[in-house]
């Protein structure tokens, strides 16, 4: 009866996502930006061959953003299908003398984001036959869809430039002037011209530090739920735009700030203090128009970036001039120490050194007992217990795409890292060297860009906004939840290759704990120029992925498929609140989330980076994994992980202060709480356990007593 019942569960699952990718209502939304001195205006009413059109102006005044949305009438399949098309649709935009024809095709039946076609064009009036019916039927096959795609066109006097920012999502710009010149660099040259405008022009430091923060965030909301998103673009708007750190007059930002006014959800006390996360969990996004106010606030957000954008430009084009700034982008590469002059991490640079000679802290029992927990190897172990520590780990109920318990993994690698050194599934030694120096240097280039970011931050508060100003900035600096950070380079072995690294919410992950867990700091002790090479450690994945330790077993590194990724960047900013809220949590401490892409050799993976839970002076000799059933929960036979039927018959026990014990469930049962709304579950507390010697035994109470005499 199971079987059956599972049978028909993935096969409502299958069905739902043919439809979901091929039939169902889909949408594709241009967000606007007049960036021309001339006035926008829709010149005619939209063409539409099918589904719909809609366009949220008639006129658009300068520094002003709207949107033109393409959509699949709902309810209409057979009309749809009729037309051979999702939605077809043309719309004519007057930019001073000159006309823009803006079109979009969905073919029907077809994966939106692999078959959309999308074109924009200038036309001169005096062109025959340049109707919107005759542009949309010659459309030729353009591609458009995949984020980071984009185009060009130039008309006499102006030019439009656009971006797809995600599947179903593109930012368009109409210039006078080539002014988006920070708006398409990567993370690294944006953060190099932030810190120029530190020596320089300390006025427009905030500004670059705005548009960085804020096309980052941009970037990585696809991949959040609907309540993150209008939080992070309210964290945005309220310390940026409302609190005044920009300097727009309102004027500017009129027409998009009454929008993001009347459809403004939750309410917030004042422009000067940073919305709460707590809030906006607790919001129905059914019963609120949430997603009219994440539009609006992505406009408003957009208007202000080109305000910045304008602003910036100038100093760059003075830079320039002045010799101060080429179009090089810095880049990092592979042996490079340039990335490590920053003031924050120089202080490393003494402990880096010595990392060599730093002994190992873990014995190679414990990499046995944990290596079989990560990747179900079976090893022999024998112990018994005096002393426990514990964490908790969890699996999600569902296939990714790389096959069943894909998450599972994960999320169990997530509790406690450390193996036995052995040649990855499906690889060579050289391309695990070359994977392992690709990244080591990825976690290098993000945790160097997340020290700088937070050194500008500080001058900032400290030298251009001080005064509860500068205390809400600090604060905002610190909690972005999400940020998408593009750092490209040269990586492998002697430099040899092109690499583009994406860093993910590895601001605000750094800042758990009070930085001292999975700080950048740590993460430079551990995968820094001078840290010993990492170990590799097989897993049973049926795609071949793995995961190594850092050589000081502190830190793990799983790669993940792009499924698993994804359910992550959702899980982040509720992950990042819940450790927040409560400190003693049981959920793992992730340093961060990314993706290396080698364009030469193919190679395109997601990891993530996590602290290993026994990382401790302590060896573990003994490791449970621990769900609360008795069904089918026992070792077996070459297993050392007990389960909890060989708990149980150990009869083993945590025995604890009632404090202690209280604080115990009550954070398990928050930990579960918070995995249950992102339907993640079979949620297990993995015990290890450390025997105490005689010596250490007595060295423990001598301590105690040492403590009760203080007392």
């Amino acid at each position: 009866m199971h079987v059956v019942e599972s049978a028909t569960h993935v096969g409502r699952r299958i069905i739902h996502k043919a439809s979901e990718l091929t039939w169902e209502n889909r949408v594709l939304v241009v967000r606007l930006t007049n960036g021309t001195r001339e006035l926008v205006r829709v010149e005619e009413e939209p063409y539409v061959s099918a589904g719909a059109c809609h366009v949220s102006f008639t006129e658009l005044h300068p520094g002003q953003v709207g949107t033109i949305r393409f959509s699949s009438a709902k309810g209409t399949a057979l009309g749809s299908a009729a037309a051979r098309c999702h939605h077809a649709c043309a719309v004519e935009l007057r930019v001073g003398e000159e006309r823009l024809i803006i079109a979009e095709k969905n073919p029907y039946g077809q994966r939106m984001h692999k078959n959309s076609r999308f074109l924009f064009k200038f036309v001169d009036d005096d062109e025959e036959g340049v109707g919107l019916a005759h542009f949309l039927r010659h459309m030729p096959q353009e591609f458009m869809g995949a984020a980071g795609t984009s185009s060009v066109a130039e008309g006499k006097d102006f030019m439009a430039t656009a971006i797809a920012s995600s599947q179903y999502e593109v930012d368009m710009v109409l210039l006078a002037d080539e002014i988006g010149t920070i708006e398409g660099w990567d993370g690294l040259r944006q953060l190099a011209f932030a810190e120029l405008c530190r020596e320089h022009q300390r006025d427009c430091l905030v500004h670059v530090l705005f548009i960085m923060d804020s096309l980052a965030a941009i970037s990585s909301l696809p991949n959040t739920t609907l309540v993150d998103r209008a939080y992070v673009l309210d964290l945005l708007l309220l310390t940026f735009v409302i609190g005044g750190l920009l300097g727009f007059a309102e004027d500017a930002l009129r027409r998009n700030l009454e929008e993001w006014r009347q459809k403004r959800a939750p309410p917030v006390a004042s422009s000067l203090e940073a919305p709460q996360y707590a809030v906006y969990s607790q919001l129905d996004p059914e019963a609120l128009d949430l997603e009219g106010h994440v539009e609006a606030a992505l406009l408003l957000l957009r208007a202000g970036i080109f305000q910045s954008v304008a602003l910036v430009h100038g100093v760059a084009c003075s830079f320039r001039e002045r010799g101060l700034w080429a179009d090089e982008a810095p880049g990092w590469s592979s042996g490079s120490s340039s990335a490590w002059s920053s003031p924050a991490s120089m202080s490393q640079s003494s402990s880096e050194a010595s990392s060599d000679d730093r002994p190992m802290s873990k014995g190679s029992t414990q990499d046995l007992l944990l290596t079989e927990h990560l990747s179900k190897r079976k090893h022999h172990d024998e112990a018994s217990a005096t002393t426990s520590a514990a964490s908790s780990s969890s699996r999600e109920d569902s296939e990714s795409d790389d096959g069943p318990g894909g998450l599972t993994k994960l999320l169990s690698c997530v509790c406690c890292c450390t193996g036995d050194a052995s040649e990855p599934k499906g690889g060579g030694r050289d391309n695990e060297e070359d994977l392992i120096s690709v990244v080591h240097q990825c976690i290098q280039a993000s945790a160097d860009h997340v020290l700088r970011r937070s050194v500008l931050y500080q001058f900032v508060t400290t030298h251009v906004w001080t005064g509860r100003q500068g205390e809400v900035l600090l604060v905002y600096s610190k909690i972005l939840p999400v940020a998408q950070r593009v750092l490209p380079g040269r990586g492998g072995r002697g430099g040899s290759s092109r690499v583009h690294c994406r860093s993910y919410s590895m601001d605000a992950l750094a800042n758990l704990d009070g930085g001292t867990v999975v700080g950048p700091e740590e993460l430079l002790e551990s995968f820094g120029p001078h840290a010993p090479k990492s170990r590799v450690m097989s897993t049973n994945s049926k795609s071949g992925e793995f995961f190594f330790m850092s050589a000081d077993s502190r830190f793990c590194v799983k790669t993940i498929s792009e499924h698993e990724s994804v359910l992550m960047q959702k899980m982040f900013t509720a992950i990042e609140h819940h450790v927040r809220r409560w400190p003693h949590s049981l959920i793992v401490r992730f340093a961060g989330l990314f993706h290396i892409d080698v364009p030469r050799t193919g190679l395109s993976q997601f990891f993530v980076v996590m602290r290993s839970v026994f990382d401790s002076d302590r060896e573990i000799h003994e490791t449970y994994d621990l769900k609360g059933s008795m069904h089918n929960r026992r070792k077996k036979e070459g297993e050392g992980i007990g389960k909890d039927e060989d708990w149980v018959n150990a009869k083993q026990l945590l025995q604890l202060p009632e404090g202690n014990r209280r604080e115990l469930l009550a954070m398990h049962e928050l930990d579960a709480e918070l995995l249950r709304r992102f339907e993640v579950m079979d949620y297990s507390l993995l015990v290890g356990v450390h025997r105490v010697s005689e010596s250490e035994g007595a060295q423990v109470r001598q301590q105690q007593q040492q403590q009760q005499q203080k007392q």
